[in-house]
């Protein structure tokens, strides 16, 4: 966050309206707001509070009490610039006061990024929607911006209980004491009464185990035992009931049969007489038979002969199928015949194209075996030339190959140290990128660290809160409870910090060590580079005979015409070669194809003959058969008739003789049916007797059942109530547990202890910051360490430790000013809040002579980067050495603002 603009009047001794713009003042970093005491320098300050929040921190007096007696009203515009979301955006409020009399206030926020955009109205929802802009109340807000040095000095100097008392207040940490250390003991209450009524739930089971579930059990194994005997019983009451109602209709199946059996005796007569009968008619029929068994032999010998002619008929089909075949493989000979005679030209042709070729490529390697005569005959002559040549010039071209050679070796050598000092830029590079993750993983951490501690913090109270209670972290109304916490040890993330931080120094030590290689490296290539520079003006100074060189060329030049030539030659060769396989190849398919051809002209020619025979007998054999077919079917019907007489008069015979079969074994039936029932007579008291005994047993077999129903549900009941008995058990261990851990933290909350560890964990966390700081405004002499007491590590003094109070004056000022805006971040970490990025010093100079102020300012300077600063004073001194300032001067007509 970072002011832009403040437009105030009526505010204090400021009745006629003043405009500030914050961004012309902040171009250099640090500025001041001068004045004498009393001008209106700290309401600047106490405006830009008002206008976010409405109000001012508690001991700074009401918001009523800064408007102007005498104007009754004010009015303030605020302008700031905040990134949201990854965008910067600009915001205005203006807010409206009056005095306590008027008691009317306006406030409205708008976002004026683009276009101005209203976001909210009325005192409460332009505090809260800037709260949640900013993650800040209107006290933390005013201890992360507003850096009052004196404040700070008391908390260096002072005792260990007093300073965690001044933290506890500053980062409001006084509801870990005696407001947590009440509802703890709320808590204990609400679970032991927990506790109790479970116990009284337990009492009203009585006495109730498993052993009394297993002995009602063992009572209705033993009903099931009955339930199954009476089932046996009845089932055997029932078995003899069936049997009595059996030989009951037994015996009247007896008199039954004794009628049927007279009525199969005279069925029997009747059908015996019957078949004789139809014994004398089969007589008659079977002569029939014998007549119609010489017609199937006859019958049997005309379709053999049909058969027969038949078979010749389909010989003569395969034959001719075959003729046609043939005929057409004629056509394809003489196809092919035709094909024959084309491949016979060009085969022809062929040859004598090849035996053209051969003679041209005969006369071409004559040609060039004279070629290569004459060209050996000018290489040797060449050569000679050239070794003479390079005889001359031996001494010079010696001289021009060595300093070539270390040209050579130098370029190379140049290249590479140029690769070697890429890389080196290379390696800078990626030391820088990790130099820079190193930082900002150390931020990560430290504000991982941060929310540790409020985890920490989280965990010890999240037994205490329940829903409806306010949130003693963020002061909110809880909603909904969160899951359980563990506490994080610190140990870690500490070492961590520890580690990251030694990493970051030692890549720092290796950026340093990596520059020096990299100065080293481009002094060594500038001075490669110069001595290239006179080689090569050395070699322009030789004067060799161009001839030379263009000899060497002119011989490697035949060499390359010879070689070309012996190719040609190779490739010619592998030409004839392949001709000749091609034709040799021709010449024996032209053969094969002539043999085949031959072949099947013979096989055209006797099946024309044997063709001619088959159609000449063709027109006898078709009305032969034409006349056995008739005859055939003649014959076929005659069969077909007696037949037809044979099986009616086989089948009436068939038909009686299993009639009186049957008859007779239904009287056989009969009989042996009689031989086995018992002629004793069953009466129907009997019967009754045991349909009474069943009726009994099955009501006996009823009220059992309904006993054992009655005792299942029973056994149901105790084993719910045994399952709700262990239930409760389990849960009062629960609460017990609880208990336990409430009554631990009874015992941590007890005269303040966790708000005394808070405050030392706090303590730690900012000191560890302000090191940082105090090491960045001292140029790595000093360092901030906490070990119950502040001390300052001296590293120009070989790390020696001393005391904070045996520090200067102005190192004292430093002390309290790396704190102060430690102290600062980590309350905006804490909160989560948007970065702020301005600050405001008010006094804390006016104890300092002009070689502190010089100090202070050097201090302020380097710290411009991270804030900008603003410097309240009215020291002479101060002001001379700030770039820019703001007066402030109380007039007749109240403050007026003045830029310097």
């Amino acid at each position: 966050m970072k002011p832009i603009s403040l437009k105030i009047k009526g505010i204090k001794n400021y009745q006629i309206e003043q405009f500030i713009d914050f961004e012309s003042l902040a171009s250099e970093g640090v500025f001041g707001i001068c004045g004498k005491t009393g001008s209106g320098k700290s309401a600047i300050m106490e405006s830009i509070i008002i206008a976010l929040f409405g109000d001012l921190p508690s001991g700074r007096g009401y918001n009523y009490e800064i408007v102007n007696l005498t104007d009754k009203q004010a009015d303030i515009e605020f302008v700031f610039s905040l990134n949201k979301d990854g965008q910067q955006k600009k915001y205005l409020i203006e807010r409206q006061l009056k005095t306590q009399t008027e008691n009317r206030m306006s406030a409205q926020i708008f976002d004026i990024t683009n276009q101005k955009i209203s976001l909210a109205s009325g005192l409460r929802d332009v505090k809260n929607y800037v709260i949640d802009l900013l993650k800040l109340n209107e006290k933390d807000f005013t201890q992360c911006v507003i850096l009052e040095q004196g404040q700070y000095d008391k908390f260096v100097t002072a005792d260990a209980s007093e300073r965690k008392k001044m933290i506890g207040n500053i980062f409001s940490l006084n509801k870990y004491g005696d407001e947590l250390n009440n509802k703890v003991l709320d808590y204990r209450r609400e679970y032991q009464g927990k506790a109790d009524g479970l116990k009284s739930f337990l009492q009203s089971f009585g006495e109730i185990d498993k052993a009394m579930i297993d002995e009602k059990r063992k009572i209705y194994q033993d009903y099931e035992m009955r339930f199954e005997e009476i089932l046996k019983q009845i089932e055997q009451a029932d078995q003899q009931l069936k049997e009595l109602e059996k030989l009951y209709q037994e015996y009247q199946d007896y008199q039954n049969l004794q009628s049927q059996i007279k009525r199969a005796q005279d069925n029997k007569k009747v059908l015996e007489k019957k078949i004789n009968e139809l014994k004398q008619d089969y007589t008659q029929k079977a002569a029939q038979a014998q007549q119609t068994k010489n017609l199937s032999q006859k019958k049997e010998q005309l379709k053999s002969y049909i058969d027969t002619l038949n078979d010749n008929h389909q010989n003569q089909k395969k034959i001719k199928s075959l003729i046609e075949q043939k005929a057409q493989k004629a056509q394809e000979y003489i196809k092919i015949k035709s094909d024959i005679s084309h491949i016979n030209k060009n085969l022809q042709k062929a040859r004598y194209d090849q035996e053209q070729y051969t003679k041209r490529i005969n006369a071409d390697l004559e040609t060039l075996h004279n070629l290569v005569k004459i060209r050996l005959t000018l290489d040797e002559k060449l050569a000679v030339n050239l070794v003479n040549k390079f005889s001359e010039y031996s001494q010079d071209v010696q001289k021009y190959v060595d300093l070539n050679k270390e040209l050579k070796e130098l370029t190379q050598s140049i290249k590479d140290d140029s690769e070697k000092l890429d890389g080196f830029y290379k390696l800078q590079a990626d030391i820088i990128k990790n130099q820079n993750e190193y930082k900002k993983t150390l931020e990560q951490l430290e504000k991982e660290y941060a929310r540790f501690i409020e985890h920490n913090a989280k965990a010890l109270i999240s037994y205490q809160v329940k829903i409806g209670d306010k949130c003693p972290i963020c002061d909110n109304v809880i909603t909904r409870l969160p899951e359980d916490f563990e506490i994080v040890g610190l140990e870690d993330i500490t070492a961590q910090i520890d580690n990251w931080k030694k990493a970051y120094y030692d890549i720092t030590q290796t950026q340093a060590s990596q520059a020096q290689d990299i100065n080293n490296t481009q002094k060594a290539i500038k001075e490669k580079q110069e001595k290239a520079k006179k080689l090569q003006d050395e070699i322009k100074k030789l004067k060799l005979n161009d001839s030379c060189i263009q000899t060497k060329k002119q011989f490697e030049t035949v060499k390359n015409n010879c070689l070309d030539l012996l190719e040609k030659i190779t490739k010619a060769q592998n030409d004839i070669r392949e001709q000749k396989a091609l034709l040799e190849k021709n010449e024996l398919l032209l053969e094969k194809i002539e043999q085949e051809g031959k072949k099947l002209a013979q096989e055209i020619e006797e099946l024309q003959d044997n063709l001619k025979k088959i159609l000449g007998s063709y027109a006898d054999f078709d009305q032969a058969l034409k006349n056995s077919n008739e005859q055939y079917k003649k014959l076929e019907a005659q069969i077909e008739e007696l037949t037809k007489a044979e099986r009616a008069a086989d089948k009436a015979l068939n038909e009686a003789r299993t009639d009186l079969v049957k008859i007779q074994t239904e009287l056989k039936g009969f009989q042996d049916r009689i031989a086995l029932l018992s002629p004793r007579p069953i009466t129907q008291e009997q019967i009754q007797n045991a349909r009474q005994r069943k009726t009994e047993l099955d009501e006996a077999q009823k009220k059992l059942s309904q006993n054992l129903g009655e005792l299942k549900g029973e056994i149901a009941r105790l084993e719910q109530d045994l399952i709700k008995y262990n239930e409760a058990k389990k849960e009062i261990a629960k609460v017990q547990k609880k208990l336990d851990i409430i009554n631990q933290l009874h015992k941590l909350t007890t005269s303040n202890k966790l708000m005394e560890f808070m405050a030392e964990e706090y303590i730690e966390e900012f000191t560890y910051t302000a090191s940082e700081y105090l090491n960045l405004l001292t140029m790595g002499q000093f360092e901030l360490v906490y070990d119950n007491s502040f001390l300052i590590k001296d590293h120009f003094c070989g790390g020696q430790l001393r005391k904070v109070n045996t520090v200067s004056g102005g190192e004292m000022f430093l002390v309290s000013l790396s704190l102060a805006i430690s102290i600062s971040r980590a309350l905006s970490l804490r909160s989560g809040a948007a970065a702020v990025e301005f600050l405001f010093i008010d006094e804390g100079f006016g104890t300092l002579d002009s070689d502190l102020i010089d100090t202070v300012m050097d201090a302020l300077e380097k710290l411009k980067d991270s804030f900008i600063i603003g410097l309240i004073s009215h020291r002479a001194e101060l002001q001379q050495r700030l770039p820019k300032k703001l007066y402030v001067e109380r007039t007749s007509k109240g403050s007026i603002i003045s830029y310097q």
